[in-house]
């Protein structure tokens, strides 16, 4: 939470990549099935929008579902609904299926898109752009020492630790700033 007792975004985040964990896992394809399928899946992007954000000891719950696909790469929407049911948030995301042993790239599969169910539910415009443009020039800038509490199982920095880094390079007058929409490419 934040200093006014409410999630932050890396919280909510974490909550929709978990939710998107446990979807994976109940249709088989989750991270205990990796020895067996020998896939896994990469964020690559994620859009998040907040209408109304969650407080300290509020109940959540959070929905999500396959939206659709191409070759290689797999898009997931999500709600977040308050306890009188009503949606105080929405996502969409970009996935890539990747073999865990090389992390080389694998096409998606009737196999394992059938898994999923996708759905043609769409919670935000333009869903599957994610074209940010990098910066030519830059305001503020730090170095980063990464220490293994940042690490994921592949060794690679946990992709929410990144807006700890935007954080720390914001400028002071956006330091208690709560940023309702966020879009984040990871490249």
């Amino acid at each position: 939470i934040n200093k006014s007792n409410k999630a932050t975004n890396k919280a909510i985040l974490n909550f929709l990549e978990n939710t998107a964990g446990i979807h994976s896992s109940l249709v088989g394809q989750g991270l205990k099935d990796i020895p067996k399928t020998n896939t896994t899946w990469l964020l690559l992007a994620w859009k998040l929008k907040i209408f109304k954000r969650p407080e300290y000891n509020d109940t959540i719950q959070i929905k999500t579902w396959s939206k659709n696909h191409d070759k290689l790469y797999a898009y997931r929407n999500f709600e977040i609904l308050n306890s009188n049911n009503e949606v105080i948030g929405v996502a969409s995301s970009k996935w890539l299926c990747v073999n865990p042993s090389d992390l080389k790239i694998i096409k998606l599969t009737a196999e394992i898109l059938e898994k999923y169910e996708s759905e043609n539910i769409s919670v935000l415009d333009d869903e599957t752009n994610y074209k940010l443009e990098e910066p030519t020039e830059y305001l503020n800038k730090c170095e980063y020492k990464i220490t293994k509490n940042m690490l994921d199982m592949y060794n690679h920095v946990h992709n929410t630790f990144y807006l700890d880094f935007v954080e720390e390079v914001l400028p002071e007058e956006y330091s208690d700033k709560e940023f309702s929409e966020l879009e984040i490419m990871y490249k």
